[in-house]
């Protein structure tokens, strides 16, 4: 019996779960998951780190998202992070 399918070619449940794990990703703001979401509707794999890496920066470029660990950039005076406390600063 002979399998005609190719390997690195993402089948209809990767395609599937893909969509979902994409969705959930952008539902809850976690552009990790929805890259591995992305990455498994193209290729069927997300076992890849770097893969993983290159399609989160890809969507927070999309998306025009500022991430310093990313972009390598200094952050202006004028910003106060997501993180801190308002009242504190």
């Amino acid at each position: 019996m002979s399998d005609d399918t190719d390997k690195d070619d993402p089948g209809p449940k990767d395609e599937l779960i893909g969509k979902v794990q994409e969705k959930v990703g952008w539902l809850t703001a976690d552009r990790e998951a929805e890259a591995k979401g992305k990455l498994k509707q193209s290729e069927g794999d997300t076992s890849d780190p770097d893969a993983i890496e290159e399609a989160e920066q890809d969507l927070r470029e999309d998306y025009e998202e500022y991430d310093p660990d990313v972009d390598d950039a200094p952050v202006a005076e004028d910003v106060t992070p997501a993180d801190a406390d308002p009242r504190t600063g």
